[in-house]
């Protein structure tokens, strides 16, 4: 029974711990009400007596028939009131132990074997201005000044190009400071722009703000970072709209390819993770459903509050769905954030928070928001590492927003500065390259360094697996943060449709540690708007050689395919294989891309093969498919370029289904590999036939009548020029020429590939 206000009805006969409410056939997840709960407390169930007064105490005004979803671990340890609408309250349960649990073998297998005691859960401070708050923002300072080592600057920082002179707390005086190099300590602000713009410098009202600028005209979160920086002594403090003149586009583009060194430099940088724009403020008046509650339980001390939003949690933190913020997170050496529910510290080597649960929400998962250092790439480790880094910051960068599409590259900028840097350190060998990358090398130096070029998000070191990402299928559940949908293209172009910036969906790379590239020639060329090799784009291009296979595709209208969340279906013959698109194909303009029609005819080019990892004996779990991977292109035949619109994989077969896979897919012209761990066996016996890719005549590879390659050819996978055409922007040719048909001559064992078609790269 409670230990607190909320006392068993007299009307119980007979009390019992739970009952067939709360725990119905040992549950991992099950649903309730409040009249259910009500229901169970009257009937004397101790357990519906907490859980009906932690909704009334922490989620207060949902209806009776609310749903109310019981997650069990050990015991109860979260309630996610009102299911899947946005309006959801999660409710956090603590010290509950159940001996009969049905997940405990899990949990003793990883060693656990009781939840942790309700009593090392700490409580919040509950007001962010307060001295208590204040105290114990110095003690995570003083912390990392002492004692980390990773998070001092090499050299002293100088201040930026210009900064907000606060002065000291009993000084009213603020002015725009226009700096010559001092070193001197500052503090950044991160924070939303929202609905409007807030308090900006001009270049009508620069000399005017260097004179001063008035507390009023300034929104509340300015203000309050303006007192937190007095308070922690320090005089200098950089805005983003006051410090870079936002109506000279010279000045803008100088200063914001310094936003790393910026972020990287200061002292601290203050979040305003929780508000929406800048009259929200840093400092929050927390609800009072935040605060622990004490239960008692036939003995157990439970505790239960509203589950306290960590920034993983985007619907309770705009600042973090903003692209920029991503970046400016990421580079702070220590960001100290001002969340909905208590101060949570960000820095190189910790993180903290008031609750104290801060750790639990961070991890590497597809679906988890990482720590900030995870983010930074770190030069002791290997290349693979590298390569895993930066998937990871894509993944994460993708579930951002922009306010304007052409800065998905300038937002990231510094992050892949940074990432430049340690692969340039790292040398000249990647980890688990192919075959292929001597296509990638040639720029190699015998110092054993190599140059490594950024391509729209790709590096030119792993740019065959930086390839392979795509968007996930769309999922949801009551207790999850995500729910992924295949979103419409920009509307207009912002980079190559092989770029996983081309598309506004969240994207995803997979662990392809044992992935085996069959391209024959990769090449890419990029142009940037201004001397940042990181920021926007001009112009870009893919070119590459390879087998290719003829599909159609055709939008989902069966149940089963809509249910997995998809708008599209591939097929080869009449075989459906897994396909992903990129986005929405049947979307209608305005939206960069090509209308896509029912039945069109694509072609997807093999990438490569990949080989599931052997698993864990100790998991349980079976051997994954081992796959072979495709680009789904599809020809733009008026500007005469490809363009990537998704991927897409087929298994390749287990030992003992040779047959049976030979038979599947001989219908459809593709026979991959008999056995998967060998290579595509490729007879000396080429012959040419004239089936057609394109209009063109295509290569046939046959090895005991068994067609193993359908098509050959050199691919320019789009190339920029925007034009416009009929009021739509159309992509055209720019700096390559158009596919142009060469002769085959004799078609022998020596052919070079590369001059099939169109563009040979060198």
């Amino acid at each position: 029974m409670s230990s607190s206000s909320t006392s068993p009805t007299s009307s119980w006969e007979s009390t019992k711990v739970e009952c067939d409410i709360c725990c119905a056939g040992n549950p991992i997840l099950s649903s309730v009400t409040v009249d259910a709960l009500t229901e169970g407390e009257e009937d004397g169930c101790e357990l519906c007596a907490i859980l009906h007064g932690a909704v009334a105490r922490h989620a207060p005004g949902h209806p009776q028939d609310e749903t109310i979803s019981l997650c069990f671990g050990l015991g109860i340890y979260e309630m996610v009131v009102g299911g899947s609408s946005p309006d959801k309250v999660k409710i956090s349960v603590y010290g509950h132990d159940r001996p009969e649990a049905a997940l405990r073998f899990a949990y003793e297998f990883k060693g656990m074997d009781n939840p942790p005691p309700a009593s090392s859960h700490a409580d919040i401070i509950g007001d962010m201005s307060s001295p208590a708050a204040l105290v114990k923002i110095r003690e995570w300072i003083e912390e990392c000044d002492c004692n980390h080592e990773s998070c001092t600057l090499e050299e002293p920082a100088t201040l930026p190009t210009r900064v907000i002179n606060v002065g000291m707390e009993d000084d009213k005086q603020i002015e725009l400071y226009e700096s010559s190099g001092e070193v001197e300590r500052y503090v950044c602000l991160s924070h939303c722009w929202g609905g409007h713009q807030p308090l900006q410098t001009t270049k009508s009202t620069l000399e005017a703000r260097k004179q001063s600028i008035s507390w009023d005209d300034m929104p509340k979160t300015f203000q309050d970072a303006i007192s937190m920086t007095r308070r922690l002594g320090i005089r200098y403090l950089w805005i983003d709209s006051l410090c870079i003149i936002q109506d000279d586009e010279d000045d803008w583009q100088q200063e914001s390819a310094k936003m790393h060194t910026i972020y990287q430099g200061g002292y601290l940088t203050l979040a305003a993770s929780w508000g929406s724009g800048p009259d929200s403020g840093l400092f929050r008046d927390i609800p009072t459903d935040y605060r622990l509650s004490d239960w008692d339980l036939d003995g157990q001390h439970i505790r239960t509050r509203r589950k306290i939003p960590h920034i993983d949690s985007w619907r309770d933190h705009p600042l973090m769905r903003r692209g920029w913020v991503f970046q400016e997170r990421v580079l702070s050496r220590r960001v100290l954030h001002f969340t909905a529910a208590e101060l949570a510290w960000e820095c190189m080597s910790d993180y903290e928070c008031e609750c104290g649960e801060f750790g639990q929400v961070l991890g590497i998962g597809d679906y988890e928001l990482a720590s900030k250092g995870r983010y930074r790439p770190a030069t002791d480790k290997s290349k693979l590492w590298l390569y895993f880094v930066w998937w990871k910051v894509v993944m994460d960068y993708s579930k951002t927003q922009l306010t304007r599409d052409e800065d998905v590259f300038p937002a990231l900028s510094g992050v892949a500065q940074l990432q430049m840097a340690a692969r340039s350190l790292l040398g000249s060998k990647s980890s688990g390259g192919s075959d292929s990358d001597s296509d990638q090398s040639d720029s190699d130096s015998g110092s054993g360094q190599r140059d490594v070029e950024y391509y729209a998000g790709l590096w030119s070191d792993s740019l065959i697996y930086d390839l392979l990402w795509h968007v996930p299928k769309k999922w949801g559940l009551p207790i999850l943060e995500w729910k992924y949908e295949v979103a419409p293209r920009p509307s207009e172009w912002r980079a190559p449709s092989w770029s996983w910036a081309s598309v506004k969906s969240v994207v995803q790379y997979e662990l392809l540690t044992g992935f085996e590239s069959t391209l024959d020639h990769l090449e890419a060329e990029i142009e940037t708007t201004g001397d940042n090799e990181t920021g926007q784009l001009e112009s870009a291009a893919l070119t590459v050689s390879g087998t290719i296979v003829e599909a159609t595709l055709h939008k989902a209208v069966t149940k089963d395919q809509q249910q997995l969340g998809r708008k599209c279906v591939l097929r080869v013959a009449e075989m459906e294989i897994d396909f992903e698109e990129d986005y929405d194909l049947w979307a209608e303009p305005p939206y960069y891309g090509y209308y896509t029609e029912e039945g069109e005819e694509v072609h997807c080019l093999l990438l490569g093969k990949w080989y599931a990892p052997e698993p864990d004996p100790g998991e349980g779990t079976n051997k994954a498919d081992d796959k072979l991977w495709f680009m789904v292109l599809k020809l733009v035949e008026s500007e005469g370029f490809y363009e990537r619109i998704g991927v897409a994989t087929i298994p390749l077969p287990k030992d003992g289904e040779e047959a049976q896979f030979e038979e599947r897919y001989q219908e459809s012209n593709l026979a991959p590999p008999k056995c998967p761990s060998s290579s595509i066996a490729i007879s000396p016996e080429v012959h040419l036939v004239n089936s057609s890719v394109c209009g063109k005549e295509a290569i046939e590879i046959q090895a005991g009548g068994i067609p193993l390659l359908i098509g050959l050819e050199t691919f320019a996978i789009e190339d920029v020029a925007a034009r416009e055409r009929e009021g739509v922007i159309r992509l055209g040719s720019r700096t390559k020429a158009a596919l142009q048909e060469t002769p085959l001559g004799d078609a022998g064992p020596g052919l070079d590939f590369g001059y099939l078609f169109g563009y040979r790269g060198g």
